[in-house]
């Protein structure tokens, strides 16, 4: 297994690419889905939305003119319909060559780097990649998804959470989201420098090369994914009332059968 180190930089002001200009985010999904000049601007196309179509100024950087969206809130954000989890965008996860601190001054340069894949995560499956690490041709797999997926313990999705499994040594006939296999980063290691933005970073070595650092990142916008709304607790007046009512109606219907008798 990798050895990691989850980034946490308090000099980090925003999510790594918010701010490049959002004419840098102007393409075909197709054209950004693998190197992307910014890991953001893959919060502004989906299967079958695309909301650059509607910006206004392109000089602005680009979660700024996203979320200020009315079009991505009600997709995405707080004004979408929330059924049994919060609707939440696409997950774009990065390998790049380095470190942590490497990778995040890429995206924060707005330079396209690193290989890219975009998820539209879901409460069920296992989403997974495989890359050669350059250098060695070590293979090293990343999956992502929902605890909820691999934990039979989670009984809501107000207690679920987004997991991210990593491994550079591994047995490709055991399937990697697994509940006896530990998530590198999940939830819980979200930095967030402001509401509706946060970022996350897995650092690790090639197995075969010490000297060779690698580092997994993604980025989320609005919502965040595999989480729901805490469950509504029954009202206790209104159960005892129905309590109540069902009793009633019980002893009225064995008066009315005694009095037929």
């Amino acid at each position: 297994m990798a050895t990691a180190s989850v980034l946490a930089d308090d000099n980090v002001a925003d999510v790594p690419g918010c701010n490049c200009e959002a004419s840098m985010c102007k393409k075909s999904f197709h054209d950004i889905s693998y190197n992307l000049t910014t890991m953001a601007c893959a919060f502004g196309h989906s299967d079958s939305d695309n909301f650059w179509g509607s910006i206004d100024d392109e000089s602005e950087p680009v979660c700024d003119t996203l979320l200020k969206s009315e079009d991505f809130q009600d997709t995405y954000g707080v004004g979408a319909t929330t059924w049994d989890y919060y609707p939440s965008g696409p997950l774009p996860v990065t390998l790049f060559s380095g470190t942590c601190d490497e990778s995040i001054k890429e995206q924060l340069s707005c330079k396209s780097g690193g290989y890219t894949t975009i998820y539209n995560v879901r409460s069920k499956g296992c989403f997974t990649a495989s890359r050669w690490l350059p250098g060695t041709n070590s293979t090293m797999r990343w999956g992502v998804s929902c605890a909820s997926s691999y934990d039979t313990s989670i009984a809501t999705s107000y207690d679920d959470q987004l997991s991210i499994f990593v491994e550079t040594e591994f047995d490709k006939d055991v399937p990697l989201c697994d509940v006896e296999i530990a998530p590198v980063l999940s939830s819980r290691d979200w930095i967030e420098p402001a509401e509706g933005r946060r970022y996350m970073c897995y650092e690790f070595v090639d197995p075969k090369d010490s000297s060779a650092t690698y580092s997994l990142l993604t980025i989320s916008l609005g919502n965040e994914p595999c989480r729901g709304p805490k469950p509504t607790e029954p009202d206790i007046n209104s159960v005892g009332l129905a309590h109540i009512s069902r009793g009633f109606g019980l002893l009225v219907a064995v008066a009315i059968a005694l009095i037929r008798v």
